[in-house]
């Protein structure tokens, strides 16, 4: 049975952590698996009866620092992989990537996962990966080409994030203390931390607009973060009783079904997890065409760069915002205004919402832990 490490900084909550601990519990039947992480402390995701091993280095604050901490994970990482007899390293993120690829060891195929479009931001360290790394595991054929176009890689394969379908569907009927929803009320979900990559501003501008003409809408983020600037913008429009931050929840799923719409309103994606998981609760879905992952997902193809709403196979995808931070509640781009459109559009008509809540749950098939586990197979794992 050959020996998988598999390689993430943490297991605090966030995409390609929970990537990591579903493929240790996919595999783990086939090959003998072990989670590598750099700091234990602050774990999130149960990981069940998989071996973690703590190398104990986490992250630190000075330049000079981080420059020895990489060094110093790099060698925790050969000495486990040599300790373990590894066949595979696989890591995933950047700064698991950097020590897998600098610690490379005799019999050992070193693999690095791209997650995020984010990954692709620092040229020297995709160089690097390119070139020492024996495959480069991308989560969106976007990304993949990105590469393949940039670079000069060896082995690129594309492998769609896996999704649990049932799991969700269950954690979602939960019996969870839930704000009373009245049958007039149309709720607009986001789900996903404080990040201007997530492009927050342009969703309460658009919701803005919506709630003109659907007044009795609401707009729910759920998610990680203080949010200070995105509520200082609901207050100056003027929506801040119809804009609910909740907060970071350990199980998001029963106030996400809860939802008449889902809103992703993002800048850049690699492969969008929680525009899955809200498919499959059968909500229908609205997405900003960004350079990787929507496009993919509600469009089966890769990003076309529109300037119009439009109504694709299994959602509605919108142009691309500026990723230009702006809130200022007296501006309004262009883009916002179609986000917007997008939103009325699906809210204002109700064969096209029925529709796009079954095209939700079929498409989310194709992502089924399955079809990951036929793909990492295929690649001879």
């Amino acid at each position: 049975m050959k020996t998988l490490l598999l390689i993430v900084p943490s297991l605090i909550q966030g995409g390609f952590e929970r990537v990591c601990v579903d493929t240790a519990n996919y595999v783990k039947d086939e090959m003998n698996v072990k989670i590598v992480l750099f700091d234990s402390t602050k774990t999130f995701y149960d990981t069940g009866d998989i071996e973690i091993v703590d190398l104990n280095k986490p992250s630190v604050d000075s330049r000079i620092g981080k420059l020895f901490n990489v060094l110093a994970r790099a060698l925790a990482v050969k000495k486990a992989k040599q300790k373990y007899k590894a066949d595979i390293a696989m890591s995933f993120g950047p700064s698991a990537s950097l020590p897998n690829v600098l610690s490379r060891v005799k019999g050992c195929e070193t693999w690095v996962n791209l997650r995020s479009y984010m990954d692709l931001s620092n040229h020297r360290q995709m160089s690097l990966f390119c070139d020492r790394a024996d495959r480069v595991i991308c989560c969106s054929k976007g990304i993949e080409k990105e590469i393949r176009d940039n670079y000069n890689p060896g082995r690129t394969d594309t492998v769609y994030n896996p999704f649990n379908l049932e799991r969700t569907i269950d954690l979602s009927k939960a019996k969870e203390k839930l704000p009373l929803k009245s049958e007039e009320e149309f709720i607009v979900s986001t789900m996903g931390r404080d990040d201007e990559v997530k492009g927050y501003w342009h969703l309460i501008k658009a919701f803005g607009l919506f709630k003109k003409k659907i007044p009795k809408a609401k707009l729910r983020i759920i998610g990680m973060g203080d949010f200070k600037e995105c509520k200082e913008l609901a207050a100056d429009l003027g929506i801040s009783d119809s804009v609910e931050f909740t907060g970071a929840l350990k199980n998001p799923y029963p106030m996400l079904k809860q939802s008449d719409m889902y809103v992703l309103s993002s800048i850049n994606e690699g492969f969008p997890n929680a525009l899955i998981e809200a498919m499959a609760l059968d909500l229908p879905v609205v997405s900003t065409d960004c350079l990787t992952g929507p496009s993919e997902i509600l469009a089966d193809e890769l990003s076309k760069d529109i300037k119009e709403v439009k109504c694709e196979k299994y959602g509605i995808l919108v142009p691309r915002v500026s990723d230009v931070p702006d809130y200022n509640s007296n501006t309004l781009e262009p883009e916002d205004c179609l986000m917007a459109e997008g939103m009325i559009k699906l809210a204002s008509d109700a064969e096209l919402l029925s529709k796009y809540k079954e095209a939700s749950r079929r498409r989310v098939n194709d992502f089924s832990p399955e079809k990951y586990i036929e793909c990492m197979f295929n690649l001879r794992i």
